[in-house]
């Protein structure tokens, strides 16, 4: 187990230097078949002081809210609602202060910070380390909690085969964990890398996803992954090079193009061989999905029509037992505009303008 220290602020400005921290791996090694919010381009702006950081949103507020009443579950569902009990005291206690939580007189420590040795720059803050037991016997892990809905959406989707490594370590009242053992639509590509970078800069063979969504929570067995931190490493290695070097990583979206070439030239790309080839299908696939969303909305008003005959002028269609089908809308769109704090002038001049109509707008719902 490599060394580690208590912090106050886990968000590394105090170094400056180009950290890589846990959060930063999923941007930076993304897999075929994750669903990935940022590419590396973007988080290359921030490190290298371009853009600001993410700040963090009413999710990321709530998880945080969340994550010592997790963590209290989980404990006392492992050593006991004592132990559970003092753990969230001493949370609440120094939740502002972190440095003088009594680490010395505890086997859970949160707040902890932890750096590889031979890449410093390389560099984790677990939610909840448990220490090893005195004896040997029990060996240190580390505790990472998911809330939100995103995780329970994402468990759903075959993104991380089991080969990873995930192994349901508890499940809800009714169901088989034997069932869940070898799925791979139950767990999160994203928290998966995170939590084998914790394992690598901690030094730790062991850690557990902790899930909470809506109501469901589980618990996954995550092993270290030695060839999967390799991958962690060099991705890791390289996006770093390209922030002390100021070089650009490879963009990864169109979103990506237009960061880097904010300006459109008056010049021809030209392409040849399987790049070629990729354009025509791309833009034959632009093609198809253009018709399916013009056939689907076809399909939406012809659906739409046989609502709106069937409801007429009533505001509910309903079963004969009073279940609810539809619904009908209607609010005048003058109106809606104003409760958006268009000034009343201004309103008048869009309308003399026909830039807004200022007839009801109705539809089903």
């Amino acid at each position: 187990m490599n060394k580690y220290k208590i912090v106050q602020d886990v968000r590394g400005d105090e170094y400056g230097e180009v950290l890589i921290g846990s959060s930063d791996i999923p941007t930076i090694y993304q897999p075929d078949g994750g669903v990935y919010y940022n590419t590396p381009l973007k988080l290359y702006r921030e490190k290298i002081g371009i853009e600001p950081g993410f700040g963090g949103n009413e999710a990321t507020a709530w998880g945080h809210a969340l994550e010592p009443i997790v963590l209290g579950r989980f404990l006392a569902d492992r050593y006991g609602k004592q132990e559970s009990a003092t753990f969230l005291r001493r949370w609440h206690t120094y939740a502002g202060q972190h440095a003088l939580y009594p680490a010395a007189d505890s086997e859970y420590i949160p707040w902890t910070e932890a750096r590889r040795p031979d890449h410093p720059w390389a560099i984790a803050h677990a939610d909840l380390l448990v220490l090893p037991s005195v004896d040997g016997q029990t060996p240190g892990y580390l505790v990472e909690v998911k809330t939100g809905r995103r995780y329970s959406r994402e468990r759903r989707r075959d993104i991380v085969a089991s080969k990873r490594g995930y192994v349901l370590d508890y499940a809800p009242d009714g169901l088989d964990p034997a069932v869940f053992e070898g799925d791979a639509e139950l767990v999160d590509i994203n928290a998966y890398s995170q939590i084998q970078w914790q394992l690598y800069c901690y030094g730790l063979d062991l850690a557990y996803n902790v899930l909470y969504t809506d109501g469901d929570y589980r618990v996954y067995r995550v092993p270290v992954n030695p060839a999967y931190i390799e991958d962690l490493v060099e991705a890791a290695s390289a996006f770093r090079r390209c922030c002390l070097n100021q070089t650009p990583p490879t963009p990864r979206d169109y979103g990506d193009i237009k960061l880097l070439y904010p300006d459109v030239q008056d010049t021809a790309a030209y392409v040849s061989g399987e790049l070629l080839d990729r354009a025509i299908e791309a833009l034959e696939m632009r093609k198809r999905a253009a018709a399916q969303i013009k056939q689907a909305e076809a399909v939406k008003a012809e659906a739409n029509n046989t609502l709106g005959l069937l409801i007429g002028d009533s505001r509910e269609l309903c079963t004969p037992d009073g279940h609810r089908i539809c619904t009908q809308v209607m609010f005048d769109r003058a109106g809606a505009l104003q409760a958006k704090d268009i000034d009343p002038e201004d309103l008048a001049k869009y309308q003399e303008r026909g830039l807004v109509k200022t007839a009801n707008v109705r539809y089903i719902k």
